[in-house]
């Protein structure tokens, strides 16, 4: 699997909602260990989390209530992505802590998946590999009580829809104990609380394998 990485750039980006709380430090060993493994073949990889800075929508919520509570406002909590290893960092042996400090609160997938689709775009690699880990539907309970149930679902969609359209990124991505397969055209699902490292390399070398390069 290493060696088939060449020229590629490779971006793990881990859904940190509050219901990875008893999964995301099982996910956090093997991501590392995957992470160490392909960096010291001299593969370009990038970990990433994302989650909301807090409950109840924080100050976008303020700022939508000053500005006179507009009807479906769109997006009313604070994001959070949180960079574990850049793509230039040098490996290290796996580092946990960072993980266990960062709260787990809601979920936004759609702009996560725009916010690492453009720092995989940033790279002068000629293939660039997207793979989310994930254990259910975005969810954010600010945004859905005044824009209803849909709008996070349908951002989404849109996500994936923009990135399976066009070649420039290859999107994948793994369910914990949710089947994917419901959004994402390339994925595989493991149990809940199950490793994800098979399922992992099974799908890389599926999204390789389709490459066109």
């Amino acid at each position: 699997m290493s060696s088939e990485l060449r020229d590629t750039a490779l971006f793990l980006l881990i859904d940190q909602s509050g219901s990875m709380a008893e999964q995301i430090f099982g996910i956090a060993g093997e991501i590392e260990a995957i992470h160490c493994h392909l960096t010291k073949h001299g593969n370009a990889v990038m970990v990433a989390g994302f989650t909301t800075l807090g409950w109840k929508g924080g100050q976008s919520r303020q700022e939508w209530h000053y500005a006179g509570r507009p009807a479906y406002p769109g997006r009313l909590c604070d994001l959070l992505h949180i960079i574990y290893h850049d793509f230039d960092e040098p490996s290290n042996s796996p580092q946990f802590k960072p993980w266990m400090h960062v709260p787990l609160f809601e979920n936004v997938d759609g702009e996560a998946l725009r916010w690492a689709q453009e720092k995989l775009l940033s790279r002068p690699e000629c293939r660039k590999v997207l793979i989310v880990v994930s254990d259910g539907a975005p969810v954010d309970d600010s945004t859905l009580q005044e824009n209803g149930p849909l709008i996070l679902e349908r951002n989404l969609l849109g996500a994936i829809h923009e990135l399976e359209a066009k070649p420039a990124v290859s999107l994948g991505a793994i369910g914990a104990g949710f089947d994917v397969a419901r959004y994402y055209n390339c994925s595989r699902s493991v149990d809940y609380g199950k490793p994800i490292t098979r399922a992992f390399t099974e799908l890389l070398d599926e999204m390789i394998g389709d490459s066109q390069l």
